[in-house]
């Protein structure tokens, strides 16, 4: 048992011996996909008086204003600004820049141009 010379190791050899180890290559990377395929937002939970305020400024909403709108489209919540293509109220719909929205799935709404207010 006698000393035995050691061969010095170069430094790119010794630095990967820090670097970080992955034991399934990969696998990071599909977590993170995943994650991003499973993540759901959470749809607007409105107080009265937001209900309230949506409500009256859609009422006031016609064809050719424009507004931003920002509703959940079953996955995340969306935002959209535009002018109004139509709004049914019978239906409870509203269109903005060719998107079809419900108003039960709106959470909030803001006139940013209003026809006759220029």
């Amino acid at each position: 048992m006698g000393y035995e010379k050691r061969i010095k190791m170069s430094r790119e050899e010794r630095a990967k011996q820090f670097l970080p180890f992955s034991a399934v290559r990969g696998l990071e990377e599909a977590l993170e996909m995943k994650r991003q395929e499973l993540f759901v937002d959470v749809p607007h939970v409105l107080l009265s008086d937001a209900e309230e305020e949506i409500n009256d400024t859609l009422k006031s909403t016609v064809k050719g204003d424009v507004i931003e709108v920002e509703y959940f489209d079953g996955v995340k919540n969306t935002l959209v600004k535009g002018s109004v293509d139509y709004i049914k109220e019978k239906e409870c719909v509203i269109s903005v820049e060719g998107k079809t929205i419900k108003f039960e799935i709106i959470g909030k709404v803001k006139m940013i141009n209003k026809i006759g207010d220029d």
